[in-house]
């Protein structure tokens, strides 16, 4: 089997007949499925369960806030629950996932979500780290200079009750509408003209949707998904985190050293896989 039919296999089997779940047990799962999938592919992977990254930020010039009390404000958020970094012998791949859980019985191809946080996570902003509104440092701009626009993206679980069995929709934040509700939170509406695909630079296919998680896997694997980068120290520099770092020193040289004075970028989770071992 391949890397993403054991994705598959592994999610479902341990979620499948079980109707009253929550996002929490469902995030774990995935996190374990990727991680067990990659193993089964004789792929190396690491999962480090770190905790919540705050940053906070402000409007893009001409792009308002879409919760109206935000605007004009500095606001802070969580920057994703989960951190992909994927790679190859070519190229480097990462990635900011945000996992909602959509409860309703068909598939409309939207769900809940935090205006603050699809604002960050669609218009990527420069931020700063951490919860306070201190904005006297550098902004980092990993998302601002982000050429892949799936660099931040959604992975929504849905419950397929025909077949009793859960499943999970991926969207580069890009594909969502802009939201009509201007309070603090809104439906999130996929944007059904947004093409599957985009070619960048000419040699790139870059996955904006997939509407079930044996897709995701298959866009994962195949380096669809997340900004580009040359080497590995180009992202351990850019994240900033000793554990991270402690992980890859313990496998590969690396010249980058951990930076007490900057502040980490992390997700609640990260996902690392080398799709080069086969």
């Amino acid at each position: 089997m391949a890397f993403h039919d054991d994705l598959v296999k592994f999610f479902k089997g341990k979620t499948r007949n079980k109707s009253r779940i929550n996002e929490i047990y469902l995030f774990r799962e995935l996190v374990s499925a990727v991680y067990n999938a990659a193993l089964k592919n004789n792929y190396r992977a690491h999962v480090l369960q770190i905790h919540q990254s705050y940053i906070n930020f402000m409007e893009n010039p001409g792009v308002a806030f879409y919760n109206v009390a935000d605007r004009k404000k500095c606001v802070y958020c969580e920057l994703a629950d989960l951190m992909f970094i994927t790679y190859n012998k070519q190229e480097v791949r990462l990635n900011f996932m945000q996992n909602k859980y959509d409860k309703r019985i068909h598939r409309n191809y939207d769900f809940r979500a935090n205006n603050r946080q699809l604002y960050l996570l669609k218009n990527r902003p420069q931020f700063w780290l951490g919860r306070s509104h201190n904005i006297s440092s550098a902004p980092e701009k990993i998302l601002y200079n982000a050429r892949y626009n799936s660099i931040t993206n959604y992975g929504v679980f849905i419950y397929d009750r025909f077949n009793k069995e859960y499943d999970m929709e991926y969207y580069n934040a890009d594909a969502i509408l802009i939201p009509k509700n201007n309070g603090k939170n809104c439906v999130a509406k996929f944007d059904s003209n947004y093409a599957q695909y985009t070619t960048i630079n000419t040699q790139d296919d870059q996955l904006n949707y997939a509407f079930t998680l044996d897709e995701f896997g298959i866009g994962l694997e195949r380096m669809q998904i997340g900004e580009k980068y040359k080497n590995l120290d180009n992202v351990l520099e850019i994240i900033n985190n000793e554990t991270v770092l402690e992980y890859f020193r313990n496998i590969r040289a690396t010249g980058v050293t951990y930076n007490p004075n900057r502040s980490s970028i992390l997700a609640r989770c990260v996902v690392i896989i080398d799709f080069s071992q086969n």
